[in-house]
């Protein structure tokens, strides 16, 4: 696919790759939000020339840097363009439908390109773009029924033109052919290709129409060519007319005209000022540098909660308390430094989560009219800013509920109708900040989930016994729906259905550190919030002791803290729970999941947290204090627990882990069922 790149290194190349793709998806995505805004809106000329200027840029592009089938499929559909604006009814589902074809297909070729994985071919895709445009002039120039053998020749090619232009400026003429077969003649395409032959030799042959391998050209009974030669018209016949084959000839000679004319290009300084504005608010920066940044940001952190511990140590000695004021003062210097460099540093890393969101409108377009459907996604707070490595890692978890939604959850048209719904189904996607927490929401107005039909499939499966499928509230019955293969589907279809999708959601969002929750009403539809960090980088954690050890979890997950007495714990069914405010909480005691050695004091900390959507409380010993932890990854060479969420580094030096408390949930609920089947 990269051809004639011979004359750069391979290092220049590597690094012409990698800016071309950045450039190239990112025209992609803009293609596609122009052509579903054109979709809707089929006689806006200004989201055409959009899109026109879109694929121009990008066959420039491409073409530069030697892809040439991805500059293949772009010259096709600039090729559709010259047909499309010289008539805004040409616009219709058919050309639209086309145009996607061939930017799905740009698509393809790029990744394929990009992984050294080619399968696919540009020629398909443009065949499909010159048999449309074939079909559409014969249909436009017919006039009666009875005229289906009149060919035409306009609309012109861009190319086609610069080859008009160029015989204009060197003085040559330009003549429109027409020659009509002999009727003994039977082989058309055979004959054509003799004339073509011929009248090469005596100059440029511009345009044929049929052309000589398409299916039009053995029922028509003539072909049109235009012509650039040196030679008259009377040599031009002479060397055209042979015996047998044609029967009449015509030729026209071509004067300048709007329909021949070089299609319009955007004023230069509109240009220049458009892409200077773009310079000027937009630099590329690699993904691995802004980390390196992060990186070093959280080193300062780190050496400023080290500056702080002294300064602590310090405090008792008389000795040295003006050096340990010194050290106070200069550690709140150097936090405001830090505070503000960390702020800056993160926002390089946060990006409007419209990237993600907006791939999802042609995914529900494709999904719904496969499925028969009729679906539009209404999507607010496309500004809300994320993490890149979130937005990026989102994804996967946001397809997977918006297919279930497209598949199972919104009715057919006819259904929704007799229900009294409107025929165009809505998912709604919203992103917004929640105090230090980003919520995404996907919500539909279809069928609802079946909480019955739920807890009947979870008892077949297994996950439920029978005889507590009767007791689970609605609210916690409708988690259900993250166990893994488990479906209320009753059929398999190629998007949904085999019950993986919603356990891949939970655990790609647990992965980010966050929580899933699913609210629905039968009939009228379901929705699913996430609950996520604004970043990954730093976290505000609490810090608390068990058998002399420090641990930390992060904040989000912390409801409160309380301080109890031994004798205000319960137990229900042989497990320790809390009675607080009216609601049971089942309490972990971490010493013993650790399987740590050391006594209980009679009073007791529980920390409350939230773990998967319901509330756990961690018995500990002690709280330290709240601090801002630089979050490390921990090897796995050094832990095999999947209690740990990460690691990072205390003031004094001291590792310290961070857990995560819906894995420490699970363990719990592991062990106790273990024991039960021991006993």
């Amino acid at each position: 696919m990269w051809d004639n790149l011979d004359h750069i290194t391979e290092s220049e190349l590597e690094e012409l790759k990698k800016s071309f793709y950045a450039e190239a998806y990112e025209i992609v995505e803009k293609l596609q939000d122009s052509l579903l805004q054109i979709e809707e809106h089929r006689d806006d000329k200004d989201l055409l020339t959009t899109v026109k200027r879109h694929v121009h840029t990008l066959k420039g592009d491409s073409l530069s840097v030697g892809l040439t089938s991805v500059g293949s499929v772009c010259h096709g559909m600039e090729d559709l363009f010259v047909h499309l604006f010289s008539n805004s009814q040409r616009v219709n589902k058919a050309a639209i439908e086309l145009l996607f074809i061939c930017v799905d297909a740009i698509h393809q070729f790029l990744v394929e390109s990009e992984t050294g994985d080619y399968r696919s071919s540009g020629d398909t895709v443009t065949e499909r773009v010159r048999a449309y445009l074939r079909e559409e002039n014969s249909l436009s120039e017919c006039g009666s029924p009875g005229q289906t053998n009149k060919t035409v020749l306009h609309p012109f090619t861009e190319y086609q033109r610069l080859q008009i232009q160029k015989a204009r400026r060197e003085g040559v003429l330009l003549f429109e052919v027409e020659i009509v077969f002999h009727e003994l003649c039977k082989e058309r395409s055979i004959a054509a290709c003799m004339i073509i032959q011929r009248l090469s030799g005596t100059g440029e042959i511009v345009a044929v129409s049929p052309e000589t391998d398409s299916k039009e050209i053995e029922t028509t009974n003539k072909i049109m060519l235009v012509l650039s030669s040196r030679e008259n018209e009377e040599q031009l016949r002479q060397t055209a007319f042979i015996a047998g084959i044609t029967a009449a000839m015509q030729f026209r000679v071509l004067e300048s005209g709007a329909d021949i004319s070089a299609p319009e290009k955007p004023d230069a300084s509109d240009m220049v000022k458009h892409t200077s504005k773009l310079e000027n608010e937009l630099m590329r920066v690699e993904p691995a540098k802004v980390d390196r940044i992060m990186n070093l940001v959280g080193e300062l952190i780190i050496g400023r909660s080290m500056i702080e511990q002294i300064a602590r140590d310090l405090d008792g000695d008389t000795a040295s308390s003006g050096i340990s004021a010194r050290l106070y003062m200069a550690n709140a210097y150097l936090e405001r430094i830090v505070a503000d460099l960390q702020k800056s540093a993160m926002k390089m890393r946060m990006v409007p989560v419209n990237q993600i969101f907006r791939k999802f409108p042609k995914m529900v377009r494709d999904l719904s009219s496969h499925r028969g459907k009729k679906v539009l996604v209404d999507i607010h707070g496309r500004e809300t800013e994320l993490d890149k490595k979130i937005v990026d890692a989102l994804g996967e978890p946001l397809s997977h509920i918006i297919r279930n939604a497209v598949d199972h959850g919104i009715e057919n048209p006819q259904e929704r109708k007799r229900l009294g719904k409107a025929e165009e189904g809505v998912i709604t996607l919203r992103a917004y900040h929640e105090a230090s927490q980003i919520v995404i929401e996907v919500s539909d107005d279809g069928r609802g989930i079946d909480v019955e039909t739920l807890k009947r499939k979870a008892v077949e499966s297994g996950f439920v016994d029978i005889s507590e499928s009767d007791t689970i509230p609605d609210s916690t019955a409708l988690n259900l729906i993250f166990c893994s293969g488990l479906s209320t589907s009753t059929s398999v279809s190629e998007t949904s259905g085999r019950g993986v999708g919603m356990d891949a959601v939970k655990a790609s969002v647990q992965a980010l550190k966050g929580v899933t929750y699913v609210e629905s009403k039968p009939g009228e539809g379901t929705t699913f919030r996430m609950r996520l960090p604004l970043t990954l980088a730093v976290i505000k954690a609490l810090l608390f002791e068990v058998s002399s050890r420090q641990y930390a979890i992060p904040i989000s997950s912390v409801t409160e803290a309380v301080r109890v007495s031994k004798d205000s714990l319960t137990t229900i069914d042989g497990r320790d729970a809390l009675l607080l405010r009216e609601r049971v909480i089942p309490v972990i005691t971490l010493k013993d999941l650790f399987g740590m050695d050391g006594t209980t004091d009679h009073k007791q900390v529980i920390i409350v947290a939230n773990a998967g959507g319901r509330n756990i409380g961690l018995r500990v010993d002690r709280l330290v204090s709240q601090q801002e932890l630089v979050i490390k990854s921990v090897e796995a060479n050094l832990t095999q627990s999947d209690l740990v969420a990460g690691a990072s580094i205390l003031g004094d030096g001291r590792a310290i882990l961070i857990l995560d408390a819906a894995a420490v949930y699970r363990k719990a609920i592991e062990r106790e069922k273990k024991k039960e089947v021991a006993a």
